[in-house]
């Protein structure tokens, strides 16, 4: 499907109908697919698609993290730019505030890390994790108020850093608690039991942000005019009057 769709920009290519119709044997594949997975015998298949699935959740994290530096940048930006046009001290103390409300659940973090997922003696791979991670979100808030950065972009700041800082808090958490190693005392008792494939509460909060990076990527690759349309922002619409904007009016830019 996607080399079939590769380079579609319109409606008014052939090739759309692809994408906007067939949906039965679209949904007739990706059954037949799941269902037949089952049947496929030998180990060799489960080894590939490991390795597969290592690559695919590699990938997946690269898209998310990148989608998370937009989310951060337009926050951010939106609400020094509000500051700027406005003078409303408001923006800049809520900026300030989500600075140091990151910061502060990424140190919590990263200590509650230490106490429970090592101890004085061994556990040296989650220590090698831990600090290595922290030295990295330490560089990373030291390079984005760097002057050269400044420079070139004005609006750059700690609160973006802070954010990223969180998220790799949490990566590193998902990280050493679902890969246990032989040393079970580096690991507490509710983190996870032999045998145990139950949800983890690291899996669902990753589900969160999965939710949330899609919809942040969804609003913002929409076009201005299907926004506009969504929230009743634009000049001329046809779900309102100019003078009945639309409760949802400005999402786009508080976005």
């Amino acid at each position: 499907m996607m080399l079939i769709m590769f380079n579609v920009k319109s409606s008014k290519d052939p090739r759309s109908g692809v994408q906007n119709g067939f949906w039965f044997f679209k949904y007739a594949i990706v059954i037949g697919i799941a269902v037949g997975a089952f049947f496929i015998p030998g180990n060799e298949f489960a080894s590939a698609w490991m390795y597969i699935g290592m690559i695919g959740g590699f990938l997946f994290i690269l898209i998310q993290l990148i989608l998370l530096i937009d989310l951060a940048h337009g926050w951010a930006e939106s609400w020094i730019g509000k500051y700027e046009d406005t003078d409303n001290k408001a923006y800049y103390f809520g900026v300030v505030a989500v600075t140091i409300l990151c910061y502060a659940a990424s140190l919590t973090g990263i200590v509650l890390l230490y106490v429970y997922f090592t101890k004085a003696e061994g556990c040296a791979l989650n220590k090698f994790y831990i600090s290595f991670n922290m030295i990295l979100c330490i560089i990373l808030s030291v390079v984005g108020i760097l002057p050269k950065v400044q420079e070139r972009q004005p609006r750059s700041g700690l609160m973006q850093s802070s954010i990223i800082t969180l998220y790799v808090v949490y990566l590193t958490w998902s990280a050493i608690s679902n890969q246990p190693d032989d040393d079970w005392s580096c690991y507490p008792s509710w983190n996870y039991q032999r045998g145990s494939k139950a949800i983890t509460t690291s899996g669902v909060i990753g589900l969160i942000i999965w939710f949330l990076c899609i919809l942040w990527s969804t609003i913002r690759n929409s076009t201005n005019s299907s926004v506009d349309k969504l929230t009743g922002a634009g000049e001329k619409t046809t779900l309102t009057s100019p003078k009945s904007m639309s409760p949802l009016s400005g999402l786009t830019e508080m976005c």
